[in-house]
């Protein structure tokens, strides 16, 4: 079975990849797919986040990095997967997944599968990194070692 696990990583998170490598082990193939918002200024771009989601997931044979700016929903279809992965930090964000799950649902009959984030990993979020980065604070607790340093230069590339 073929699944996707759709998201901005901006920039990837050690949490990302903990969803990513769970989902690794349950799916024959897992496409993790970086979504593309045409209206959003990001501060790394698409290429940068290929690269350094490729570097922490080298390990992975049954892994590959996609970009996409489609709905997510679609880019499954295309990519002939059953399952959308989705991970979820807390009550909030499992709120939000049921809702976006119904409408994927709707859209393409895609089902979407939700991973709880490891309780010492919960509270990592993309936009924290950024905001920690911009500022000049150490970020190494809340991404892989082996692209801190390329988020760090893609950050203040892109400022």
């Amino acid at each position: 079975m073929k699944a996707v696990f759709p998201g901005s990583f901006h920039p990837p998170t050690k949490g990302h990849i903990d969803i990513i490598r769970r989902a690794a082990k349950m799916f024959d193939e897992l496409y993790v797919a970086i979504l593309v918002n045409a209206d959003k200024k990001y501060l790394i771009d698409a290429e940068t986040r290929v690269h350094m989601l490729e570097k922490c997931l080298c390990d992975l044979a049954n892994v590959k990095v996609v970009c996409d700016g489609g709905l997510t929903s679609e880019l499954a279809k295309r990519l002939d997967t059953e399952v959308l992965v989705r991970g979820v930090r807390d009550a909030q964000d499992f709120e939000y997944e049921i809702r976006l799950a119904d409408v994927n649902r709707a859209l393409t009959g895609v089902d979407t599968v939700l991973l709880p984030a490891k309780p010492e990993i919960s509270s990592i979020s993309s936009s924290i990194v950024r905001d920690i980065a911009l500022h000049g604070g150490d970020i190494g607790a809340f991404v892989p070692e082996i692209i801190k340093d390329d988020i760090l230069t893609a950050i203040k590339k892109g400022v």
